[in-house]
């Protein structure tokens, strides 16, 4: 039977390696259009949310091979969580400083993906710690 944190973890994986090869947003300039995704990220020097979108799904993939530890994968998973959370308030600034200098902005579908990867993740943290809990239950029984 599959556990149901690695289904989680496994949307956690796709969503953000479709949101890591999407465009999140367009910024309209004057005379251009520029779409914000990962090459466009990169141009602008926004590597930093380039790095984040691209170490997420790597982080959840460890997390589901470490099946065996659970504190362990708790703590990725927390750390992860913390990571997606982050990921707005950096889109917020590269967006902020777009309109700042008069451009314009269009988001796109994609930039809901991290919510939706945080609440998956904050459910595989709790089924992790539910199977902790069952298999500390089940010790405590021998």
């Amino acid at each position: 039977m599959q556990r149901i944190q690695t289904l989680y973890l496994g949307v956690i994986t796709v969503l953000f390696i479709t949101l890591f090869f999407s465009s999140v947003a367009e910024i309209s300039t004057n005379n251009q259009i520029l779409l914000l995704d990962y090459k466009g990220l990169f141009s602008l020097g926004a590597w930093t949310v380039l790095v984040l979108t691209a170490v997420v799904p790597l982080i959840s993939i460890i997390s589901i091979l470490l099946f065996k530890k659970r504190m362990l994968q708790i703590r990725l998973c927390i750390v992860n969580l913390i990571l997606m959370i982050g990921y707005y308030p950096l889109l917020i600034i590269y967006i902020y400083s777009a309109v700042k200098n008069g451009y314009a902005y269009n988001l796109h579908l994609p930039v809901i993906y991290p919510i939706i990867s945080a609440i998956l993740c904050y459910l595989a943290i709790r089924a992790i710690g539910r199977d902790e809990a069952l298999i500390k239950s089940l010790n405590r029984m021998r």
